[in-house]
């Protein structure tokens, strides 16, 4: 990825990740879980745009 890298941080993954795609994103990496962290995903939104979703512990 070039430029700027944009994660928000989410109450539920889960539900984030049904939101995408109920509104026409696209996951593009699914659930991955950083030990002491949190879970993250990478998705595309209807723009092209990819965004960062993180679930903190």
């Amino acid at each position: 990825m070039f430029g700027f890298e944009c994660t928000l941080g989410v109450e539920s993954i889960d539900e984030t990740i049904a939101a995408v795609e109920a509104n026409g994103g696209k996951i593009v990496m699914p659930k991955f879980q950083i030990p002491t962290v949190g879970t993250l995903i990478f998705f595309e939104d209807t723009e092209g745009n990819i965004i960062g979703a993180m679930q903190y512990v």
